[in-house]
């Protein structure tokens, strides 16, 4: 459903920038967390030959704190809405997309050529006659076609199975 032409081949400026946009984002993790450590384990450090003071650093501490909180809020919030929104597209589109298979598609097929056959007559008649006068007891049910069209899978799995041992009786007979 979803594809991302980052893993695919080729693609190399998406995924220089994508990688950037990656190592920027944990570069901006590292550093406020390393900055924290620091902070609360020093009361001052010597950082390219001048001395910082860090007695100032807990209230750089508590404001680092209220940004990664307003940070973890807007996080959550998109991170929640774009659930919302991914799991009520995905109910919709399985509402809208029905399965297929391909074989209960062939067998629903062949049992309504059959019943078509056995009720207007032969599929070249019926494709060439010019004018036909349906009898009322031909007339169709409302839901007559849908609930044919319900395949047994027992039914048809006990058909397969008949029809396998039938050619290997075929093949044994040759052999």
């Amino acid at each position: 459903m979803y594809t991302d032409l980052f893993f695919e081949k080729g693609h190399w400026g998406l995924k220089i920038k994508e990688s950037l946009v990656a190592l920027f984002g944990l570069i901006s993790m590292i550093v406020p967390i390393v900055m924290t450590g620091i902070i609360l384990t020093h009361r001052s450090i010597r950082l390219f030959g001048v001395t910082i003071d860090l007695r100032g650093g807990m209230y750089t501490f508590g404001f680092l704190g209220i940004i990664l909180l307003f940070c973890f809020a807007v996080t959550a919030v998109f991170a929640i809405s774009m659930v919302l929104i991914q799991n009520r597209k995905r109910e919709r589109l399985i509402e809208q997309w029905p399965t297929f298979d391909p074989l209960d598609e062939r067998n629903r097929e062949t049992e309504l050529t059959k019943f078509m056959t056995k009720r207007f007559g032969e599929e070249k008649f019926r494709q060439n006659v010019r004018l036909y006068r349906v009898q009322p007891e031909q007339n169709l049910d409302t839901h007559e076609l849908a609930e044919m069209g319900q395949v047994d899978k027992d039914k048809i799995l006990a058909e397969r199975q008949a029809e396998r041992e039938a050619l290997e009786e075929v093949g044994e007979r040759r052999a």
